[in-house]
C-alpha cells in the first residue's frame, strides 16, 4: 500500500549498531506480520510494507475500537500499481509503539479505509501497515524460512552524501540501498552485466518487471495472474521468465516477474527517483532468503537462510 507523502531524500551517513532484538513473525504467502503493542496494552498485527514511506497506518475501524483521537478527513491521494484514487484519510497522535522491544514515541499516524480485496489476498486480517517512515535508523534482518526478525537501532555520523544517481555498491557481497522518496531503491543485473534500478517492496506479492525490458524475458509463462494493490486496484497479467537476475549480491536464476508499465505507474509515486524504476523485488523472491535491510548503513543483501 502507498499513500502521497512529500518526497524525502535521505541524507547519507555512517552508522555504528546497537545490540539487536529479535522475535518470531507470521508469514502468510510470503509477506512480514509483526506483532506490535500500542500505548502499552493494545495488541496490533502490522504488515511490514516497504513500498510505504509512511511510519504507520492504521485501519480506521481499528482507530475507532482503540478510542484514537482522529482529525477531520482530508481528501488524499491513494496510489498503487492501479493509478491514483481520491480518498478521505484522517491522523492521530500516537504515545507509544513497541515493537520487539524498540520503542517510538509521540508519532502522528494516518487512519486509512481498509481495502478487502488487499485482504482477501492475504487471506488474514491485519489492523494496519508498518512501513519505512519507522525504520530510517534501524538494521532489519527478516529470515524468512527461519520465520524470525531482528531489529537494531542505529546512532548516526554524518558524511558527505553521494553525488548523483544511485550510490556505487559496497562490495560483491551486499548492494548499497538508496532511500529516496521514502522508498529503498537498490541496483539489480540483468544476466550479469546490464544494471537498473529496483524498488523493494516486502508487500507486493509478485515481484515485478518493467513491460520495456522484454527482450531478455521470453514469452509468457503460465497462467495470468491478478494482482490486488493496497488501494483495492486488480490487474490481471501473465508473468515472464528471467534467467538471471543479480540482486542484494545474490544471483536469482530462472525466476517468474509479473510484466507491467512500471514507470507509468510508480513515477507519480516518485518524484525524486535517481533513476527509472525497471523492477519491484517482492515477497516471492524474498522469501527464499535471509534478508538484511539496512536503512541506516544504506546496506541490502540477500543472504542464504540462517547465515
Amino acid at each position: 500500500m502507498s499513500l502521497a507523502r512529500p518526497a524525502l531524500c535521505a541524507a547519507t551517513f555512517l552508522f555504528a549498531a546497537s545490540p539487536a532484538l529479535s522475535g518470531p513473525f507470521e508469514s502468510p504467502a510470503g509477506f512480514v506480520i509483526l506483532k506490535a503493542r500500542l500505548e502499552g496494552r493494545h495488541a496490533l498485527r502490522l504488515l511490514l510494507d516497504t513500498g510505504d514511506p509512511l511510519d504507520l497506518t492504521l485501519h480506521e475501524e481499528v482507530g475507532r475500537a482503540l478510542g484514537l483521537s482522529a482529525s477531520p478527513p482530508v481528501e488524499r491521494d491513494r496510489l498503487g500499481l492501479g493509478g491514483r484514487v481520491r480518498t478521505l484519510v484522517r491522523t492521530a497522535r500516537i504515545g507509544v509503539l513497541e515493537i520487539e522491544g524498540l520503542v517510538w514515541r509521540d508519532r502522528e499516524i494516518l487512519l486509512a479505509p481498509a481495502a478487502p480485496q488487499f485482504e482477501a489476498g492475504l487471506g488474514e486480517r491485519v489492523d494496519g501497515f508498518l512501513g519505512t517512515g519507522l525504520l530510517r535508523e534501524l538494521r532489519l534482518v527478516i529470515d524468512y524460512p527461519a520465520r524470525t526478525l531482528s531489529l537494531s537501532r542505529h546512532a548516526p555520523v554524518p558524511r558527505a552524501p553521494e553525488e548523483g544517481g544511485f550510490p556505487p555498491d559496497a562490495g560483491s557481497d551486499s548492494t548499497r540501498l538508496h532511500l529516496c522518496s521514502g522508498r529503498p531503491f537498490v541496483n539489480v543485473l540483468i544476466h550479469g552485466r546490464e544494471k537498473r534500478g529496483a524498488l523493494i517492496d516486502t508487500a507486493s506479492a509478485a515481484s515485478l518487471i518493467d513491460v520495456r525490458i522484454s527482450g531478455p524475458t521470453g514469452s509468457p509463462s503460465g497462467a495470468p495472474l491478478d494482482l490486488v494493490d493496497g488501494g483495492g486496484a486488480v490487474i490481471r497479467t501473465a508473468p515472464r521468465r528471467l534467467a538471471s537476475l543479480g540482486v542484494g549480491g545474490a544471483t536469482l536464476e530462472n525466476i517468474l516477474l509479473v510484466p507491467l508499465d512500471l514507470r507509468r505507474r510508480l513515477d507519480p509515486l516518485l518524484p525524486d527517483r535517481p533513476a527509472p524504476v525497471s523492477f519491484v523485488i517482492g515477497a516471492d523472491l524474498l522469501s527464499a532468503h535471509q534478508v538484511v535491510l539496512d536503512f541506516a548503513a544504506e546496506l541490502f543483501r540477500l543472504e542464504p537462510p540462517g547465515r
